[in-house]
């Protein structure tokens, strides 16, 4: 298991390096509290859960869109720094494809945080949708960050990385 991203009041984060801004627009949830172990124990690694408001999905990095699997569910970013970010919208098998399903941008696109990658319409949705935010190399940081329980997505960094100290 590696580092989980720790939930804390804003004053308590300290300087961070590196922020991943929000995907999505939504309310935020621990990693905890997802149905699946394999997120919620975090064996892909640390990150936080975005119950969505918002159909869209903005890039929440500067850097590349490596992938795109799960029928259009889930997308691996790499930031400029080598920071991996996997989005997974958890959503019912039985609802794919996905209604109202618009692609913005081709798998190795180049992207800057907060391009348009894709838009849903999840109005179809039989319960409120919820997305997972992953580091996946959660391991190459200090501690990882979250005071937010509400964000919008392109503006507010979801989650801030704070490099290892270095040894002497």
């Amino acid at each position: 298991m590696f580092n989980q991203v720790q939930h804390v009041a804003e004053n308590e984060i300290p300087a961070s390096n590196f922020a991943v801004n929000a995907p999505f627009t939504g309310k935020i949830q621990t990693i905890s509290n997802h149905p699946s172990s394999l997120f919620s124990r975090g064996h892909l690694g640390a990150g936080v859960v975005i119950e969505t408001s918002g159909f869209k999905l903005l890039s929440p990095v500067t850097g590349l869109l490596e992938k795109i699997a799960g029928a259009g569910t889930e997308y691996y970013f790499k930031a400029q720094n080598g920071v991996k970010v996997l989005v997974s919208i958890d959503v019912d098998e039985k609802q794919l494809p996905l209604i109202g399903y618009k692609l913005d941008v081709r798998e190795s696109s180049k992207l800057t945080r907060s391009d348009l990658v894709a838009s849903f319409d999840f109005r179809e949705q039989n319960s409120p949708v919820c997305v997972t935010m992953m580091i996946l190399t959660p391991e190459r940081f200090g501690a990882l960050y979250c005071s937010a329980k509400q964000v919008i997505a392109g503006q507010d960094p979801l989650i801030k990385i704070v490099a290892k100290k270095k040894k002497t």
